[in-house]
């Protein structure tokens, strides 16, 4: 797999979208995918925190396990996910980062 340098980041030119984790297919499924995709030379998985209602966080903070260090992870916020979690105020941006580093389960 090609790799791009990103700073001192080693990133696979092609990522997986993981849109579909949580929603299309479900914890199993998206294991086997997340495995495939490392055997495959991809280090780079992008989600957001409103595909599959959360699911596709927690389902490839799931997959990765003790594989975590090998990748990089991009998430994003900023769609309602609900009346309280909306906007982009200090409040709801520090909460939106908490709940997606727990759901990935790469908090440190």
């Amino acid at each position: 797999m090609e790799t791009r340098t990103i700073g001192s980041l080693k990133v696979s030119a092609v990522g997986l979208g993981c849109n579909n984790f949580g929603w299309r297919i479900d914890a199993d499924a998206t294991a086997n995918v997340v495995d495939a995709a490392l055997d495959c030379g991809i280090n780079f998985f992008d989600t957001a925190d409103i595909y599959g209602k959360g699911q596709s966080e927690e389902f490839l903070g799931r997959a990765l396990g003790s594989r975590r260090d090998e990748i990089i992870i991009a998430t994003k916020f900023g769609m309602p996910f609900d009346e309280q979690r909306t906007g982009a105020k200090p409040d709801y941006i520090r909460q939106a980062v908490e709940d997606s580093l727990r759901r990935l389960r790469t908090d440190r």
